[in-house]
């Protein structure tokens, strides 16, 4: 399985096999960022990240974040936050049919630099 981004107002996509990661520059500062499936609002996360995997990256960067290990059987996207600021916050696993949007609502920096996403 894989996945595949866009960023709104770039036009370009990307596709990735383990994970597309969203993160505010080079060093980890707290985002606020809000996740819709399918246009519906889901969750949203204070975190400095989120992680969306497939199974295959289910076993890298998300499960050092905390994610659950999804066999590469069964085919889903889930979201990881990356050290979410409440304990309540927590992995959520999408079906791969669904379009998950994620909006950054606020990003705290040092430097005015805007969120960035990153792909392996």
């Amino acid at each position: 399985m894989m996945i595949s981004a866009r960023v709104k107002g770039r036009g370009e996509e990307s596709v990735a096999l383990n994970d597309i990661v969203i993160r505010n520059g080079a060093a980890s500062r707290m985002l606020s960022l809000e996740a819709r499936v399918d246009g519906e609002p889901v969750t949203r996360y204070s975190a400095d990240g989120l992680i969306l995997s497939t199974p295959t990256g289910s076993t890298a960067y998300a499960l050092s974040a905390g994610g659950p290990v999804v066999m590469p059987s069964v085919e889903a996207i889930v979201a990881t936050p990356i050290c979410p600021h409440s304990l309540s916050v927590r992995s959520c696993v999408i079906p791969p049919s669904a379009v998950v949007e994620i909006e950054v609502l606020s990003a705290t920096t040092r430097r005015s630099s805007a969120p960035t996403a990153t792909e392996s």
